[in-house]
């Protein structure tokens, strides 16, 4: 899938479903400007980072990159 160099970022990260410790954190692309995401509204999606919670670091890492 072809990206934009308008590239944004969610305010939010999504944790699993049934998992706490893996969380995903969104990349849209086309965003020209701060907007909010009303419900049923469909954005463009760039990508998206798998992040897994790291007790012995003490942090999130990234675990994977997707479209």
């Amino acid at each position: 899938m072809p990206v934009s160099g308008n590239l944004a970022y969610g305010s939010r990260v999504n944790l699993a479903e049934g998992d706490p410790d893996v969380a995903y954190f969104k990349i849209m692309s086309g965003v020209t400007h701060s907007y909010q995401v009303l419900e049923g509204q469909i954005l463009p999606f760039a990508g998206v980072l798998s992040m897994v919670w790291r007790p012995e670091y003490g942090e999130w890492r990234v675990h994977g990159i997707g479209q």
